[in-house]
């Protein structure tokens, strides 16, 4: 580490620290297993709430998009009642 490139007494009390911090993580994991296994059934829980609740919400889309697919199937455009101007023929005038 540092100490391998710097020869100073910093450096050594540097990768000291550095390797004892790595000790106390790994010793803190070991003994928070259970927190870490509580944490893993939360995140589980959630993902099939979610997976749940995405299920269903395709589900109601589907709904939505079949009666919306029916009713643009009934009326075709050219069936639709016309808005605006409408072009008289002069011949049928007069």
């Amino acid at each position: 580490m540092a100490a391998n490139l710097l020869k100073s007494k910093k450096a050594v009390k540097l990768s000291i620290v550095v390797v004892r911090v790595f000790i106390s993580l790994k010793e803190f994991v070991l003994q928070h297993k259970a927190l870490a296994q509580q944490l893993k059934e939360l995140r589980d829980e959630l993902y099939n709430r979610i997976g749940k609740h995405d299920t269903q919400l395709r589900a109601v889309y589907n709904a939505i998009e079949i009666l919306l697919n029916d009713r643009t199937k009934k009326k075709n455009w050219e069936e639709r009642h016309r808005v605006g101007f409408k072009q008289i023929d002069n011949k049928k005038r007069g």
